[in-house]
């Protein structure tokens, strides 16, 4: 199973936003700082919006923000609403629900699931504020070779 790029750029995203609380940024600036396409980014959002994940606003000082707390706002919620449900058995017949491996891909399928609906936003920015990106540090050490 492969997570797709929308999803990643959609996690990415979020957690810009949720690292600039109660701020509105734009759309441009969202796409340079995370290195995400600027029309792909846009259609992210606006699925993220219509899930109630995001909010936007118009004008020179406009953008997305979240329209929720990073605590309330789960990994699962954010794939959803770009990619739709998680459905690994996409072919739930009557009739394959006999097969033994049926069990097998639901229960990964359930697995995933409760595995990114028990991460929220707040918790995955606090892991990745642990490790801030050694190009924005700020050192005063001076280097001689």
């Amino acid at each position: 199973m492969k997570i797709s790029s929308k999803a990643k750029y959609a996690v990415n995203a979020m957690l810009e936003l949720a690292s600039r609380p109660n701020e509105y940024i734009s759309v441009s600036e969202l796409s340079t700082r995370r290195d995400i396409p600027q029309t792909f980014l846009e259609q992210l959002l606006l699925s993220m919006k219509r899930a109630k994940l995001t909010r936007s606003r118009r004008g020179p000082d406009g953008g997305y923000t979240l329209a929720l707390p990073p605590d309330e706002i789960y990994l699962v919620d954010i794939y959803q609403s770009v990619e739709g449900p998680l459905n690994l058995c996409p072919a739930k017949r009557p009739a394959d629900m006999g097969d033994a491996a049926e069990g097998l891909w639901l229960g990964l399928e359930q697995t995933i699931s409760d595995f990114l609906g028990g991460i929220t936003l707040a918790d995955l920015l606090m892991k990745t504020q642990r490790f801030p990106d050694p190009m924005t540090l700020a050192h005063s050490y001076t280097f001689s070779i």
